[in-house]
């Protein structure tokens, strides 16, 4: 894993600490399916760079 990838995994971690709650208050349901896909984005890009 590069250190760019390591970073953008744990500011996305750190995103989603705080966001999660409030996009249950405001009930956003396209959240986690966002959420997802980002992560997904990032294992490729680790699989790439492998």
């Amino acid at each position: 894993m590069t250190p760019e990838i390591r970073k953008a995994r744990k500011a996305l971690h750190a995103l989603h600490r705080c966001y999660f709650m409030y996009a249950m208050q405001i009930d956003d349901k396209d959240y986690i399916t966002k959420m997802n896909a980002i992560f997904q984005l990032l294992e490729r890009l680790e699989e790439e760079n492998a």
